[in-house]
C-alpha cells in the first residue's frame, strides 16, 4: 500500500482512489485459499520493512480504528521514527477499506468524521509488552515469532533471544532440505 503513496497523495477526490486489484483482493473473501473477508475480521496482521533495514509486525484492529506496532528493537528505531513509517498506512487505510466490499456495512467501523474519513490511530507497544532483541539482524525470526504466537494465543513473553537462535537454525535447515533435488 505504501508503493501507492505518491499517487494517492496527488488525487483530488480520494475515496475515488482505484487501488491494485492485488491489493484489494487480499481484503476480500476466497474460500479456495481459506480466507476470509476484511468485513469478518476484527484485527489483520502485516509486515512492515522499516528504514529497508528492520522488521516490525502491524496489527490492523478495524473495530477500535488502531494500527498497533509490535517492534522488538525499539533501540534500533524508536516511537518516533516508527510513526512516521506508520504515517502513511494511517492516512490510506481509511479510503482503501471504501473499496473492501462489505467492509463499510459493519456496525463497529466508524470510518468518518464530520466531513471526511478518520485516519487510523497508531500506537507502538512498550519494551514491558513485546520482549527487546538484544542481537540485531534477527528481526525477520521475530516478526514469524511473534505473528505465531498472537495468532496462538501463547504469551510473547516467550519470545526470546535463545527462542529465535532455534527458530533460525530450524529455518536454515528447513530451506536447505527444501533446495535439495532428489
Amino acid at each position: 500500500m505504501n508503493g501507492q503513496w505518491d499517487a494517492f497523495r496527488r488525487t483530488f477526490n480520494k475515496a475515488k482512489f482505484l487501488w491494485d486489484d492485488q491489493l484489494t483482493d487480499y481484503a476480500k473473501r476466497d474460500t479456495d485459499n481459506f480466507q476470509h473477508s476484511w468485513a469478518e475480521v476484527d484485527e489483520v496482521y502485516y509486515l512492515l520493512n522499516i528504514g529497508s533495514n528492520h522488521w516490525v509486525l502491524v496489527q490492523i484492529d478495524l473495530s477500535v480504528h488502531m494500527l498497533t506496532v509490535y517492534n522488538f528493537d525499539q533501540a534500533l528505531y524508536d516511537d518516533a521514527r516508527v510513526e512516521q513509517a506508520m504515517h502513511l498506512m494511517m492516512k490510506m487505510l481509511p479510503y482503501f477499506l471504501l473499496n473492501v466490499e462489505g467492509v463499510t456495512d459493519r456496525d463497529d467501523l466508524n470510518l468518518t468524521t464530520m466531513t471526511k474519513l478518520r485516519d487510523f490511530d497508531f500506537r507502538s507497544l512498550p519494551p514491558n509488552v513485546v520482549p527487546q532483541t538484544a542481537k540485531s539482524g534477527d528481526c525477520g525470526i521475530f516478526v514469524v515469532k511473534h505473528l505465531e504466537y498472537l495468532l496462538a494465543d501463547i504469551p510473547l513473553s516467550n519470545v526470546v533471544d535463545d527462542v529465535m537462535k532455534h527458530s533460525r537454525q530450524k529455518l536454515c535447515v528447513d530451506l536447505f532440505y527444501k533446495n535439495i533435488k532428489p
